[in-house]
């Protein structure tokens, strides 16, 4: 099972750098996070994050976000995210670091079949610059739809997610805006928190646009609620 999911995850990986034209550009993404449990249906998270671009020797943007997820209906989620930006905007002739504020609202569903875990998620975002006052606000809606694997006396569990983003107010960029191919994995550390790492793809849907490899690498803390 292992070899299998290796295999689905580098065919795809050729097939978009058989579709490039230009060399894709190396990030990184790093980032710490405070989960809390405050019950068995409400958790909330407070993240702070630090992108790098330009082969990972410029800073991207940097943000603080606070997210909520609520367990409506089995297996069934509503979430709410709330992100506060800083983005370097190093072309052009007005340069500097751009305040943005951005929101999203999420619906998931999520189950299990047998030792395959399946999510799915459609989100609806919102994001506007601060420093514009007559900026229109970007809408986009995003579908994503991941899969992991629960090997036996396996910690580096292996997750498979692919991404679409469709802007909803922009004509000049109608239909896929771009996808994402992700593979990643985490590893608990007990009372220590949990680390994670992933490797992604992002492939604008315009042909004249730069595609990105990522590699991310974040930690996180759970905080529960002992009531």
């Amino acid at each position: 099972m292992k070899k299998y999911v290796f295999i689905f995850f580098l065919l795809c990986v050729g097939k978009v750098y058989a579709q490039e034209n230009t060399r894709p550009d190396f990030n990184t993404w790093s980032s710490i996070a405070i989960d809390y449990k405050a019950n068995s249906k409400l958790s909330l998270e407070l993240q702070e994050q630090l992108r790098l671009k330009e082969n990972s020797q410029t800073i991207d943007s940097y943000f603080t976000q606070l997210s909520a997820e609520y367990e409506l209906l089995k297996n069934f989620e509503l979430g709410l995210g709330l992100r506060f930006e800083k983005n370097n905007d190093n072309q052009g002739k007005i340069q500097g670091y751009e305040k943005r504020f951005r929101y999203n609202l999420d619906a998931a569903y999520g189950y299990k079949l047998s030792r395959v875990s399946l999510k799915h998620r459609i989100r609806y975002q919102n994001r506007m610059d601060l420093d514009e006052t007559d900026a229109l606000a970007k809408q986009q809606v995003r579908f994503k739809t991941g899969a992991g694997y629960n090997f036996p006396k396996w910690k580096l569990d292996p997750e498979v997610a692919v991404e679409l983003f469709y802007p909803l107010n922009d004509l000049e960029k109608s239909g896929l805006n771009k996808f994402r191919l992700t593979l990643g994995t985490d590893y608990k550390m007990g009372y220590f928190g949990k680390l994670k790492a992933f490797f992604r793809i992002e492939r604008p849907g315009r042909l004249d646009s730069v595609s990105a490899n990522i590699l991310g690498i974040g930690y996180s803390y759970t905080i529960k609620n002992k009531k």
